[in-house]
């Protein structure tokens, strides 16, 4: 009896999700809530075997994933704007957080 293709079963690990109306734009960029940089360069060190995902709102302003210090960002660039734009913002967060 043929049995069904299963698909490959992947590893789950636990991710600490932190979600912000902004983050650094890069390395470099230091006067961009230093505490926030501090705290999540300390949670790095302290739990190494955890995926540390950033989420950020609105800065930096541009839609994009990048890494910082090797840690995800990904950064929706949500213009500050309520209503419509909004709701749009929070569709593209519940996308982008799927595969994890």
């Amino acid at each position: 009896m043929n049995q069904p293709n299963k698909p490959p079963v992947m590893e789950k690990t636990e991710a600490l999700l932190f979600f912000s109306p902004g983050f650094p734009s890069d390395e470099n960029d230091s006067t961009c809530l230093p505490l926030q940089q501090t705290l999540i360069l300390s949670m790095q060190r302290q739990f190494p075997e955890r995926q540390i995902i950033i989420c950020s709102f609105h800065y930096p302003h541009r839609r994009e994933q990048y890494s910082w210090h090797g840690i995800p960002v990904i950064s929706f660039h949500g213009g500050y704007k309520g209503g419509l734009y909004r709701y749009r913002l929070w569709s593209r967060l519940k996308k982008a957080l799927l595969p994890f």
